[in-house]
């Protein structure tokens, strides 16, 4: 009798709990009487009986197993259905703009091409931050600040876009808006790239206007400052006028001593609004801000740029960036990023890694007005004759 309760015990407890295998074999159990079953167990060669121990074990264990497995792939078949039911209706969306305006459809392409970029903009922003914060002393490379400085930049146009663009329709709702006023609306990573040099040539243009009114501020006073300021000015403003562009030797020993002054009429702190417009443009800053706050971005701005050479210098990749990092460098230091060539901005720009090593953030009215000499009178002809020697 112990050996009976101790064979049949396992598959009780089975039976008990309701498995599949349990289940099996008490239909087996069933098919014997009860003495053909005591005569069958009370055999030496228990291993091999149906109702051994072991053999209930490994079906327990099988039974489990499959129950696991079976769990652990439920979430993801629901995950897999909610990715395809999302994939045929992009795509049943897709088909119908399509086929109702493909311009609607390149559109919309592009949006949700800049949205993507976006977010993966916020993650790496993420993920900066928090490993800045776990280790304070870390490196942030000159991609990563770029990343930090572009997310900044388009923030405020970003930040009503995303919420609409998760809205049911809200891709329609913004089309309008996007189509009719892109480089108002939308930030620099939605842009195509015909848009991208069509609104990067209109701004250089624009600012070229204002590099105008920053030189003829320096002539003037070239005209009615003491004579210190006069022969810092007048050897560059003769070579400006000619059409040519000063060396960076003239920059530091004849103008960089000028903003050291006590009353220096280059301290922006000073200027007057129409002045401070003018440096908007030159670095990309909006105009549309009080004075204070104008002065507060254009020193962060310059001290930002000023940081980006230190790293470009350091990490030695200004000729292994792309056309797009490229043209994002040249137009924040004041030159023409869309119309020049590549070479053309690679070339300006080594230049003007040689001006600024031995500037600090006490330069940064200096770096402002070196920017607008330095540019004023660059083109592609200026690249091909190597005017920086």
């Amino acid at each position: 009798m112990p050996m009976i309760l101790r064979t049949v015990a396992p598959g009780l407890r089975i039976l008990i709990r309701g498995q599949v295998n349990g289940i099996n074999c008490w239909k087996s159990l069933n098919k014997l009487s009860v003495v053909q079953f005591v005569r069958h167990t009370s055999q030496n060669d228990l291993s091999s009986s149906p109702f051994c121990l072991d053999n209930f074990s490994i079906q327990h264990q099988m039974f489990h197993t499959s129950v696991q497995l079976y769990k652990r792939n439920e979430p993801q078949k629901y995950k897999n259905t909610i990715k395809k039911f999302i994939f045929n209706a992009g795509m049943m969306i897709d088909n119908l703009v399509e086929s109702i305006s493909p311009a609607a459809k390149k559109y919309m392409d592009n949006i949700v091409a800049g949205f993507k970029l976006e977010w993966s903009n916020i993650k790496s922003y993420w993920k900066i931050s928090k490993r800045k914060y776990e280790h304070p002393s870390s490196y942030i490379t000159y991609r990563e600040d770029m990343i930090i400085y572009n997310l900044n930049r388009d923030g405020i146009k970003v930040a009503p876009l995303l919420p609409i663009f998760m809205m049911p329709m809200g891709l329609f709702i913004i089309f309008f808006p996007v189509y009719f006023f892109p480089r108002h609306v939308l930030p620099q990573t939605f842009w195509t790239s015909s848009q991208r040099y069509k609104f990067l040539s209109s701004l250089h243009r624009d600012r070229v206007h204002q590099y105008s009114v920053i030189i003829h501020h320096m002539n003037y006073h070239k005209l009615n400052s003491d004579s210190t300021t006069q022969y810092g000015l007048e050897g560059i403003s003769l070579v400006l006028s000619g059409g040519n562009i000063p060396s960076n030797n003239d920059l530091l020993t004849k103008m960089r001593p000028l903003f050291k002054q006590p009353d220096s009429p280059f301290d922006v702190d000073k200027m007057v609004y129409v002045l401070l417009r003018a440096f908007c443009h030159t670095i990309m800053v909006s105009p549309y801000q009080p004075a204070s706050w104008i002065r507060y971005r254009l020193r962060k701005n310059a001290s930002l740029v000023l940081r980006l050479d230190h790293k470009l210098r350091r990490e030695r990749i200004l000729h292994n960036l792309s056309n797009k990092e490229i043209s994002e460098a040249a137009m924040m230091r004041g030159i023409d990023g869309a119309q020049l060539s590549r070479e053309a901005q690679i070339y300006w720009l080594q230049n003007w890694l040689q001006l600024t090593p031995g500037c600090d953030d006490g330069d940064v009215w200096f770096i402002l007005h070196a920017m607008v000499l330095l540019s004023y009178n660059y083109s592609e002809l200026k690249y091909q004759r190597r005017v920086f020697g």
